[in-house]
């Protein structure tokens, strides 16, 4: 292997700025394309299945309900 050769190899491997931007550009696009907020997502769970949907709102409303307590619980036993 050469110069030249070492110097060809290493350019494929490191890319331009220009297509280090446009690498970037298509992975913001992409994540961006994905993104979703967490209230399409309850959205979603809620229509695909509200069953346990209904079991996460339940376990969310006992465990903010019941952590005041718990914490109180613990810091006396602390």
């Amino acid at each position: 292997m050469n110069d030249d050769a070492l110097r060809d190899a290493w350019s494929t491997l490191e890319p331009t700025a220009f297509e280090r931007r446009r690498m970037e550009a298509r992975v913001d696009a992409w994540l961006d394309a994905h993104d979703t907020s967490l209230l399409s997502e309850w959205i979603s769970l809620f229509r695909l299945q509200p069953l346990s949907a209904a079991g996460l709102v339940t376990a969310s409303a006992v465990s903010l309900a019941t952590a005041p307590p718990m914490l109180w619980f613990v810091r006396t036993l602390l």
